[in-house]
């Protein structure tokens, strides 16, 4: 496994774990019956949260494993950025963008079809979650194929 499939896999993990206690904490307060206004509140708060931690996590968890790694191997962890980086993370952002947009237009189509408005929040979250992994996955399937 590359050293970069090693990344993303930690990455794939460390989303997962700043999501679901984030998303934990915000399915309790709005499951206590409070109005729209104030779910819509904390919705925000939760997706400011998640998005900052979320680099934070990525940022720290990255310098860690990388350093990790390269006294494990006694080498350089990264060589130079060539196009075949570059393309590989053009398609992982574009798998991002598809799995988003995916889960917005369906969530937009829910409220449209009569669910309430507060389904589209745990939509969002939910295609926000899907999304980072699908870009991860990405990473880890064009790096391991090689090409």
């Amino acid at each position: 496994m590359t050293h970069r499939s090693k990344i993303a896999l930690f990455s794939i993990v460390g989303q997962a774990a700043v999501f679901f206690p984030l998303y934990r904490t915000v399915r309790q307060a709005t499951d206590a019956g409070i109005p729209l206004e104030a779910q819509i509140s904390l919705w925000a708060a939760f997706f400011l949260k998640l998005l900052g931690l979320s680099v934070a996590v990525m940022v720290v968890g990255t310098i860690l494993l990388q350093a990790l790694l390269q006294i494990r191997s006694k080498e350089s962890v990264f060589t130079v950025t060539d196009e075949r980086d570059r393309l590989i993370e053009a398609q992982a952002v574009r798998n991002f963008c598809y799995v988003f947009c995916f889960g917005f237009f369906f969530g937009m189509l829910l409220v449209v079809l009569g669910q309430p408005a507060s389904l589209l929040f745990h939509v969002l979250a939910f295609s926000y979650l899907a999304a980072g992994i699908a870009l991860y996955l990405s990473y880890i399937f064009h790096y391991e194929r090689g090409y």
